[in-house]
């Protein structure tokens, strides 16, 4: 089935708030030309849902402040949905408990970030096989901290040609004994002959516990090409930016750049 053409201004799709009980299922739709927003839901409070093979393709509304999907809980099972040509960010995220499960999913050709986590939720959350490409700002933009045992994986991420970089993280970042805060895995990242990028990764926040394995950045192959900037920065008024990485490729001409104090 299809959802469209809901065009006065700030119309939505669907938005789904008040469930106490039961399941939400939404499977293999397509949403477009929504003013709004493709999907919002609400804190479920004890309701389950899925959405799955969802395509969601503009929406019409400028300013920034419009999502392909709002998701105010991230509990439920959110997979292989895509989203492009929204006039805001792809997907926004926002939950305080660990996520559900995210994966399979892809933003592209988006006015602003492609996926916008805005919270820090608890626990241990994992995103994998992520797709973001040739978005107007940051491919994944990581707004929370995750520090004290809270942690976030990023697991098979392919991030190439997005305007500001490829992860930026604003929040605060540390190890426990368990886990890295933000531990990365299989990611591959680069700018591409198109939309050229600046920057893999940039931090802005006090992070000394980040991993990076197994991944790849501003590696020429195809259309992909090196970052133009450095694969990964800190700001230079950082005391210390500690990543620890294995079997990972910092391909493009500068490496690491802004920090003074690295260790990797």
């Amino acid at each position: 089935s299809s959802v469209h053409d809901f065009t006065v201004s700030t119309s939505l799709g669907v938005n789904h708030s008040g469930l106490t009980s039961g399941t939400v299922t939404i499977s293999s739709d397509v949403f477009y030309n929504n003013a709004g927003g493709h999907y919002v839901n609400a804190v479920m409070s004890g309701a389950g849902y899925t959405l799955n093979g969802n395509l969601a393709i503009l929406t019409t509304s400028s300013g920034g402040a419009w999502y392909g999907f709002q998701l105010l809980d991230v509990s439920g099972t959110f997979t292989n949905n895509s989203v492009s040509g929204s006039a805001g960010q792809g997907f926004y995220l926002n939950e305080a408990a660990a996520l559900g499960t995210f994966s399979g999913n892809t933003a592209h050709s988006n006015a602003s970030v492609g996926i916008h986590l805005n919270s820090s939720p608890t626990g241990v959350s994992t995103m994998t096989n992520t797709i973001a490409w040739r978005n107007s700002l940051d491919a994944i933009r990581l707004q929370g901290n995750f520090v004290q045992g809270n942690a976030l994986i990023i697991d098979g991420l392919v991030a190439f040609g997005n305007l500001g970089q490829q992860i930026l993280s604003n929040g605060v970042i540390r190890p426990s004994s368990t886990y890295p805060g933000l531990w990365i895995k299989t990611a591959v990242l680069s700018g591409d002959t198109t939309f050229s990028s600046t920057h893999g990764i940039v931090f802005n926040g006090d992070n000394t516990g980040v991993r990076i394995d197994n991944s790849t950045f501003g590696v020429v192959a195809g259309i992909k090409t090196a970052f133009t900037t450095a694969d990964i920065y800190g700001p230079a008024s950082f005391a210390y930016l500690n990543v620890v990485g294995g079997d990972t490729i910092l391909a493009s001409a500068t490496p690491v750049s802004g920090t003074g104090n690295v260790a990797t």
